[in-house]
């Protein structure tokens, strides 16, 4: 009876020790607490170098002291800008371009008409919307000389390749000095392809 009773509080006191022997042995498991990653955000497309040719045409009047008429006609050529992009992804920028017009004004040729501005738009992805300011220089023949007036607009490009880009612009321009007395003031509407280096 003795060895039975020695048996059963045996038992009872090892089952009510084990837990205890069990929680002395097993630390508890910690989960560390999650770190905190930046989202990745992705290199822009339109960020760098940038040179191509656009073709369109222009609506322009001429008026002065001899001219008073108006004309529409081809207008292309050649460009070139660079472009950054900020962590907003808003696109910043300056371009130049040289074109080649065949607008004519009661014999006197707008022979070219340049830019030089300044960009600022938006980067949607493979396309971007933006808006242009800066000067325009125009040089015609037939002694009408040549004048530096200003000019603005507004864009949107596509990339078709990540390198390739096509898209479309609007520019008003307005040049008030050839021969002292003649303005000539209009907008062209052109289709540009840009390589991006």
């Amino acid at each position: 009876m003795r060895a039975v009773y020695a048996l059963a509080t045996a038992s009872v006191l090892g089952l009510s020790a084990s837990p205890m022997l069990a929680g002395a042995l097993e630390e508890p498991v910690v989960a560390p607490d999650p770190v905190p990653v930046a989202p990745i955000v992705p290199a822009s497309l339109w960020e760098g170098f940038y040179a191509g040719a656009q073709l369109g045409g222009g609506w322009f009047d001429a008026d002065g002291d001899v001219l008073d008429t108006d004309d529409n006609d081809a207008v292309g050529g050649l460009h070139a800008g660079w472009q950054g992009v900020t962590q907003n992804r808003l696109v910043y920028g300056a371009e130049v371009d040289a074109n080649a017009t065949g607008l004519e004004f009661d014999g006197h040729d707008l022979d070219s008409l340049s830019h030089i501005k300044a960009k600022l738009g938006y980067d949607l992805g493979r396309s971007m919307v933006y808006a242009t300011a800066g000067g325009a220089y125009g040089e015609a023949s037939d002694g009408l000389g040549a004048s530096w007036g200003y000019s603005g607009g507004v864009g949107y490009d596509y990339m078709m390749t990540d390198a390739l880009s096509l898209g479309g612009e609007i520019q008003y321009q307005k040049m008030d000095d050839f021969n002292d007395d003649t303005e000539i003031d209009g907008t062209t509407a052109a289709i540009k392809v840009s390589y991006h280096f």
